[in-house]
């Protein structure tokens, strides 16, 4: 007897990595600028720099930059100070091995300043880092058995469209380029206050090895006038277009795209005396989520009318599932020494896990707004979210976005938060079943029938098969 097998190489999602980072430096204000007498606001980016997969560990490196914006005495001018700490940091990720995939989401989730003295600042980012990791394995499925007549081998398979994740490549983006300001909105005495990436795909071709894509990289940036106006949004379009090569797409696969931000810079820059540009430093990466489907026949059962037969069974979850939208609500307020009078902007960002039947997420709200007494103040909230669902993958990481926005002010002068918080979470297939992994027959052992009558009349119960009765009497279904 022999089983006939079927090999599926695809990459299997391991346990994430997900963690949060705090950072801190001492910086000095340089002897060209006034002393700080009020933080206006404080924003960060981070970098990645270098990412190795190991045994068992991940290591990434890079940069957090942190920028502070601050008055001074001369009321109405505002004043940068800029932090850069280097990072590196060693994950222990459980089964992992040199050569498998990893896809790194790094962000600041928070930064703030507290001034020890005018002329010295301790600035701290709060660093949450998210990583997918991937391992290509070979998959044995067992679609049947074959044996000589003698043996009397009976099986029964069913068919399933089996589809696995059978390819993870990748393309760098960059962008290094200055667009020109035209719009009357950006002076050259403005700040450049917060910058946010959004990478949009908006059309993709899947072709015999490769994947063309199309897209623009979103960059939104807030401006904060000098002279009390409130601050000013902008965005600005880049637009790409990449070849991903790779020897196993076929056109008739489906593609799934993950961007990564590596680095992140963007600068107000004067050319001349009027020309004003948004210099853009942009590194990232798409990954490729190659989607594959397989016809396969799964052996569920087998016995053999002749000899004494055994086998052993495995389990499979089936075909993988498009992720699940969760949605749920969150509101939070925040409370202030002095009064906010006047909203000048906001920004937040996500991230979620799943546990078991349950989301949870965290948002990180940062709000400039103006207070009674005049001043410019940063405000800063982390909301947690749970949500309740059913199927979920435990362990994974999730894409957390937030809808319908509202940043306000109550009678009381608090900043009231609410929102709609979005989660897409991957969940597992509710269907599995049992095959057959292993068999083998003993010729030793010859089976007789269980009966020695050649006709037998029963009834059929409730549950029963053809199948089922005939693996009773040891005989074939036909």
């Amino acid at each position: 007897m022999e089983l006939i097998q079927n090999q599926i190489r695809q990459y299997k999602e391991l346990a994430p990595v997900s963690k949060e980072h705090e950072e801190t430096i001492d910086i000095i204000v340089p002897d060209v600028n006034p002393d700080v007498q009020n933080i206006v606001y404080t924003g960060g980016t981070c970098t990645v720099r270098e990412r190795q997969v190991g045994a068992n560990t991940v290591t990434l490196s890079g940069d957090v930059f942190i920028k502070v914006f601050y008055s001074s005495e001369e009321e109405g001018k505002l004043y940068t100070l800029m932090g850069q700490i280097p990072y590196s940091y060693n994950y222990e990720a459980g089964g992992v091995q040199s050569g498998d995939t990893a896809l790194v989401n790094a962000k600041i989730l928070g930064a703030g300043a507290m001034m020890l003295n005018p002329r010295k600042l301790t600035l701290k980012a709060e660093l949450g880092i998210d990583v997918r990791l991937f391992q290509p394995t070979v998959i044995e499925i067992i679609e049947g058995a074959a044996g000589d007549a003698d043996e009397g081998i009976q099986t029964r398979t069913e068919g399933d469209t089996w589809t696995y994740l059978g390819d993870i490549p990748e393309k760098k983006i960059a962008f290094n380029e200055e667009i020109r300001l035209i719009s009357g909105n950006i002076g050259e005495s403005d700040r450049l206050v917060r910058s946010d990436l959004t990478w949009v795909a908006e059309d993709v071709k899947v072709l015999t090895n490769k994947a063309m894509i199309r897209g623009n990289a979103l960059v939104k940036v807030v401006t904060l006038p000098e002279n009390g106006r409130p601050a000013v949004e902008n965005t600005y379009k880049l637009p790409f277009s990449q070849i991903v090569e790779s020897d196993n797409i076929d056109q008739d696969d489906a593609v799934e795209l993950d961007f990564q931000t590596l680095q992140f810079d963007t600068q107000l820059v004067t050319r001349g005396e009027d020309e004003l540009y948004l210099y853009c430093n942009i590194f990232g990466n798409v990954s490729c989520m190659v989607k594959k489907e397989a016809q396969v026949e799964l052996l569920e059962d087998m016995y053999s009318t002749a000899y004494d037969l055994s086998y052993d069974t495995a389990e499979v979850a089936g075909s993988m599932n498009e992720p699940k939208t969760i949605q749920a609500d969150a509101t939070t307020t925040i409370e202030l020494e002095s009064p906010a009078v006047q909203i000048y902007d906001y920004s937040w960002c996500g991230r979620g896990r799943t546990s078991s039947e349950r989301v949870q997420g965290s948002f990180y709200f940062k709000v400039m707004y103006a207070s009674q007494d005049g001043r410019v103040c940063p405000a800063g909230r982390r909301i947690d979210v749970e949500a309740e669902s059913d199927c979920l993958c435990p362990g994974s990481c999730v894409k957390a976005s937030a809808e319908m926005i509202s940043v306000g002010i109550d009678t009381a002068g608090a900043i009231q938060i609410s929102c709609k918080a979005v989660f897409e979470a991957p969940c597992v297939c509710a269907r599995s079943r049992k095959y057959i992994k292993r068999a083998k027959i003993d010729k030793d052992v010859r089976r007789g029938r269980a009966r020695d009558a050649s006709l037998v009349l029963r009834a059929i119960e409730d549950g029963e098969s053809v199948w089922s009765i005939a693996k009773q009497y040891r005989t074939a279904p036909e």
